[in-house]
């Protein structure tokens, strides 16, 4: 049986809109494996992007709970919570989110300055993840000087450098063309391998679903059954 890396249990989430209650999740519960490509699926406004909310400690339920390495999330304070999230957690956005007045370099660095990481060791783990992402000459260039799949390249590495037990991306291949989009997940697919990294997206791309360990669906914030692929 797979270690599980989270562990998600009834959960609900409600917003107020004035004085309206809307339930973005209702009662889901689900399981991460170590080193599995999970994938969250569903319409628009069908909850996804709440669930990785939570699931990356950005938010909390409403009611129910979520462990990330046996960590219940809702028993940290919110500075042990920050601490949690920055050592366990990686995040890759469809709109890449790296910071333009910093270099390649200087972006994939950032979560291990967070983390106080000496700078000989800084050196060898942006460098490994540099060269394991393909983007090795590149390291003096601003995003800005970046194509779209560089970009993402980037956003993987420094998602990745801090060696997080899971990784959350939204939407990864929203604003690439379909080669691209397909490198970006072949190289995903390296990296859990490689570093045994737990990888949750969610996604409308039908394509990558190909690559699923397992695929869980939201209709309305409730979760429909899943199906190992």
């Amino acid at each position: 049986m797979l270690e599980t890396v989270a562990n998600i249990q009834k959960v609900c989430k409600s917003y107020y809109l004035g004085k309206v209650e809307i339930k973005a999740l209702k009662q889901v519960s689900l399981q991460v494996p170590s080193g599995s490509f999970t994938f969250i699926v569903g319409k628009s406004g069908s909850g996804k992007s709440t669930l990785l909310n939570l699931l990356g400690a950005i938010d909390i339920p409403t009611s129910g709970y979520i462990e990330i390495n046996g960590v219940k999330l809702s028993g940290l304070n919110d500075n042990s919570l920050s601490d949690f999230r920055g050592e366990s957690i990686g995040h890759i956005f469809q709109n890449f989110n790296l910071i333009p007045v910093l270099n390649l370099y200087e972006n994939i660095e950032y979560p291990l300055l967070l983390q106080n990481i000496p700078k000989k060791e800084r050196k060898f783990t942006v460098n490994e993840f540099i060269e394991a992402t393909g983007l090795s000459g590149l390291e003096k260039h601003l995003p800005s000087e970046l194509s779209g799949g560089q970009m993402q390249r980037v956003a993987i590495a420094r998602a990745l450098v801090k060696k997080p037990s899971i990784v959350l991306a939204d939407e990864p291949t929203a604003n690439l063309d379909s080669v691209t989009g397909g490198e970006i997940i072949s190289l995903m697919l390296d990296m859990k391998k490689q570093y045994r990294t737990a990888f949750v997206f969610s996604t409308h791309d039908k394509e990558i679903l190909k690559e699923a360990d397992d695929i869980y669906t939201l209709v309305d914030g409730t979760m429909e059954d899943s199906y190992d692929k």
